[in-house]
């Protein structure tokens, strides 16, 4: 048995927009924690708020374009996947696999920051392993599938 779950391009969006926004609340968060403790007002000026937006929605934008247009046909990149067979587990991250064999394989957790609004999946081995990725990178149906090997998988 083998199957591998590839991120759709619809999804490759949602997941490009989920990052961004993780960089973003952080830089933001970062700002104003920065305000609060400094006796003087931030500096900022419109100029290099509008730097700041082109640069965090532009390159994930050109990123996402360039993947539309590029990758696609026989030679296409998996972005993110997960392939499952009876010996292994694997995360695909543009191209680059990371494989865990189910006799290492201890568990799994899925962590989250800012509220529950960006989640991580951590596949544990029992020889300190870890296997992480975003639980956004993947469809609603894929992720059940995938937990739901993970779930049959833990011992």
């Amino acid at each position: 048995m083998k199957k591998v779950y590839q991120q759709s391009r619809w999804q490759n969006i949602i997941y490009h927009i989920n990052q961004s926004a993780l960089l973003f609340m952080s830089i933001v968060l970062g700002a104003i924690i920065t305000a609060i403790f400094s006796l003087k007002e931030p500096d900022l000026n419109q100029k290099s708020l509008y730097l700041y937006a082109g640069i965090y929605i532009g390159i994930p934008a050109l990123l996402i374009i360039w993947l539309a247009v590029f990758n696609t046909g026989k030679g296409k990149l998996i972005e993110h996947g997960i392939e499952v067979s009876d010996c292994a587990i694997s995360y695909i991250n543009y191209g680059e696999k990371e494989t865990m064999s189910w006799q290492n394989y201890h568990g799994f957790e899925v962590s989250s920051t800012f509220l529950g609004l960006f989640r991580t999946v951590i596949l544990k081995g029992r020889d300190q392993q870890r296997i992480t990725f975003n639980y956004y990178a993947f469809s609603p149906i894929q992720r059940r599938e995938i937990i739901d090997t993970l779930r049959m998988k833990t011992h």
